[in-house]
């Protein structure tokens, strides 16, 4: 009954299936933009997220949940009914290994959208065993650093060469390899030489208004770090800098709009306020009440692209970012914002934050 009532949906011009994994973040919200974007085309968006017991759901339609590969055609049975014109593939993490050969399933084209590094990294971030910028070294390295910290892409293939040599193949028969930001497709060109990814940004910085200048407004000066903060968004960098800013007696305290892995580390440093979680809709909203100097963002991983950044910028701050990743291409192109060098911590970052509040107020 919930196919028919789905295929009951189907459009004239057809359908295009999402595949995406199942821990929302920034792959959930682009995934949300391309199915409303699809939608207003005149296209049906059908989103494949993985499901308990190896299962690949519908999202929207909790009894459309197919066991791969068991119930492989009953899912390309359907899909084909939906006319399906192309495959978009946003991530694959949590789903079967099978789902790659979904396109040659239903006899459709695809595309893949790179949000993070698992097509390369086993650990997906590119960070190394003490928690920082690997460099991407060999595949000698990679392949210790995998053996001594596991992988987070599944236990398939069992090597790095292996993960790597499969990415390969399935990138090279893609119709087209969308990435947001010119720093990933420098580093995927690295790994899959002959590889020309497309460029095509998740938002229009350009189209911003600029940020206002930092100018603290208090005894102390106040930072904005937006979003989930975990490793490699840096929770280690922001927690030495809060536990040395009130050590040290710095004028500095730090709001975070959003959450951490160790909330209570970081309120217990006495300079760090924290929001909880937040709707996508109410995050600038919600950065614009702090009324923050300064935002920063923290994340000492080559980030693909980062709607945090987005969210500091249409609340009025200029951003400090680490000199990594798509984050420092964006404030480098379009302004609004300082770039840090990478490994700055502590009482050391503390004073960079208060030298870019203060001294250009002192130029002025």
């Amino acid at each position: 009954l919930a196919e028919a009532w789905l295929a009951a949906r189907r459009r004239r011009r057809g359908a295009v299936v999402l595949v995406s994994h199942a821990e929302g973040g920034g792959v959930a919200r682009h995934v949300g933009e391309r199915a409303a974007a699809l939608a207003r085309e005149g296209l049906l968006p059908i989103v494949l997220e993985p499901a308990a017991g190896g299962c690949c759901a519908i999202a929207g339609w909790p009894d459309l949940r197919y066991p791969l590969p068991r119930e492989r055609e009953s899912l390309a049975r359907l899909l084909r009914r939906l006319a399906v014109r192309r495959v978009e593939f946003h991530h694959r993490l949590g789903h079967h290994p099978s789902l790659r050969d979904l396109p040659a399933w239903i006899g459709a084209p695809y595309e893949v959208f790179v949000h993070d590094y698992a097509l390369l990294c086993p650990r997906i971030t590119l960070l190394g065993g003490e928690g920082r910028y690997c460099g991407e070294p060999g595949l000698a390295a990679c392949e210790a650093c995998r053996a001594a910290l596991g992988s987070l892409v599944g236990e398939t293939p069992p090597t790095v060469a292996g993960l790597r040599a499969e990415s390969a193949g399935w990138l090279a028969r893609a119709r087209r390899v969308i990435v947001p930001a010119a720093d990933v497709a420098r580093r995927l060109s690295r790994h899959f030489p002959g590889l020309r990814p497309e460029i095509r940004p998740w938002e229009e910085d350009a189209a911003l208004p600029p940020p206002r200048p930092p100018a603290p407004r208090g005894p102390r000066l106040r930072v904005a770090v937006v979003g989930a903060v975990g490793a490699e968004k840096g929770f280690a960098v922001l927690a030495e800098a809060a536990e040395e800013a009130d050590r040290g007696g710095q004028p500095i305290e730090f709001v975070l709009v959003g959450h951490s892995i160790d909330d209570a580390r970081l309120i217990a440093s006495g300079r760090v306020f924290v929001t909880g979680p937040y709707a996508e809709s109410e995050a600038e909203a919600l950065v614009r009440e702090q009324e923050a100097d300064l935002a920063f963002l923290p994340s000492i991983a080559p980030e693909t692209w980062s709607y945090a950044l987005g969210i500091a910028w249409r609340a009025g701050l200029a951003a400090a970012v680490f000199d990594i990743g798509a984050p420092a291409e964006r404030v480098r192109a379009r302004g609004g914002g300082f770039v840090l060098p990478l490994g700055l911590a502590g009482a050391a970052l503390n004073r960079a934050l208060l030298a870019l509040a203060y001294i250009p107020r002192a130029r002025r």
